[in-house]
């Protein structure tokens, strides 16, 4: 088993710019799951990390089948900010529409992609959107 701290697995990340408001964020979903709270159900919950750490630019989404919810409570940022996503659309098979309906219902700026990705699995599917 290999076990990594947070600043380790933050910096394998690519988060190492910004270490403390990474670990932040961390520390409030940990905090929330502790007290039996998910942190993915709360519906503002993203646009609520948004006041607090400022402007996110690039989301990467993958919450095993709760992304519809993940775009509901990130409405504000997402007509704001327009940040790029990259989302996975193959946990449900109306993921790939009803996903990027949200998204256009949110904010039809987007453009969006879709891609999957062979050889990373037989499954891995994403839309991309800039």
């Amino acid at each position: 088993m290999i076990n990594y701290t947070i600043d380790d697995l933050m910096s394998r990340l690519g988060c190492a710019r910004f270490p403390e408001r990474w670990r932040a964020i961390y520390e409030d979903a940990k905090n929330m799951l502790e007290k039996g709270e998910n942190p993915l159900l709360s519906p503002q919950y993203y646009d609520e990390l948004r006041e607090k750490y400022g402007k996110f630019t690039y989301l990467n989404v993958d919450v095993e089948g709760s992304e519809k919810e993940m775009l509901e409570g990130s409405k504000i940022t997402l007509q704001q900010d327009k940040p790029k996503i990259c989302m996975a659309v193959y946990h449900r098979s109306e993921d790939i529409f009803a996903l990027v309906n949200k998204i256009n219902e949110i904010n039809h700026d987007y453009k969006i992609y879709l891609r999957h990705h062979p050889h990373i699995s037989f499954w891995d599917t994403n839309i991309y959107c800039i």
